[in-house]
Order: structure tokens, then sequence, then C-alpha cells
């Protein structure tokens, strides 16, 4: 599957790039859906809840089909949050077993992996993700000056690139 980084601030990219590297199955563009032809675009649920569907999940990412002729991929991918748990005192916290992964750790690398499952299922048919995007503006990830955020999304994406032997 191929992967695109697509942010239009091309110091966003340039730093992405240079913390990430480039990987055969990666490419960082500043083309951004509509103006990218892929299979499906990774974007936050804030912005993808009332204009595609799906809610909030903390377990797995949501693949949801796009049926709104708007000019964005057939697919659109939400990724999940990170879990929380309610404390004694009603008070909401990440557990313990979470507090050193990062959200966009969390949210890429199961949004790759809850791809790959969609795409096990699907091998050889139309519905298959061939290419998708993300999307660092709709991913609330389009800063030029954080250098976190793509350390943590570089682990989460070598990581999967790994395990798939890419």
């Amino acid at each position: 599957m191929k992967i695109y980084i697509a942010s239009r601030d091309r110091g966003t990219l340039s730093l992405w790039e240079s913390v990430i590297g480039t990987h055969g199955t990666l490419q960082y563009t500043t083309a951004v859906p509509p103006g990218l032809d892929v299979d499906a675009v990774v974007m936050s649920g804030m912005f993808a809840f009332d204009r595609y569907g799906g809610r909030p999940n903390r377990h797995e990412a949501q693949i949801i089909g796009n049926s709104r002729d708007d000019g964005f991929p057939r697919y659109v991918v939400i990724p999940p949050y990170r879990p929380l748990e309610k404390g004694a005192d009603g008070t909401y916290r990440v557990p313990p077993r979470f507090a050193e992964i990062t959200p966009s750790y969390y949210a890429v690398s199961c949004t790759l992996r809850d791809v790959e499952l969609w795409n096990e299922m699907s091998r050889g048919t139309p519905e298959e993700i061939k290419s998708m995007v993300l999307d660092l503006a709709l991913l609330e990830m389009d800063n030029p000056h954080d250098e976190s955020t793509p350390k943590s999304v570089a682990k989460a994406i070598l990581e999967h690139l790994s395990r798939r032997g890419d």
C-alpha cells in the first residue's frame, strides 16, 4: 500500500521527511484531496463525523465509504482516540499501559493495522485500499515547528513497514 504524507506547508513537509526519511511505499506531497488521487484519506473525527459519519472510537480506526461525490477519496479513515478510563474521582485519565504512547503514534499505528486488516478481507476486490493519504491538516498535525508528532508517526509507520517486510 502506498502511503502519502500531505501538507500544503512545505516547512511541515520538509520536517516530516527529515524525521521519517524516504521509503519505497512512502511519498511526501503538497497535493491534498481532492487534488490527490488516492483510495482513502485519513482525517480526524473532528472533521469527518459531521460530513461522513462515524462516532468517537478508542480502539479501532473507522473506514467509511464516501458517497458524497465531493472529490475526496472513496474511503475516509478516522483514527481512534487514545483510550481513557474514568477514575474513582470521576475524572478521565489515560490508563497506565497507554501512558507512554503518544496520541499520534496510537492513531497512526491503529489506522495502519486496521487498513491492513481491511485489505486482507478485501484482497483482489475493488474495496481494497491500495493508497491512502495522511492529510496532516485534517489530522491536526500540520505544524512546521513540532518535531514530536512526526517522530511518533515515524515510529508507527516504520514499525508497520517492518512488520510487512517493506
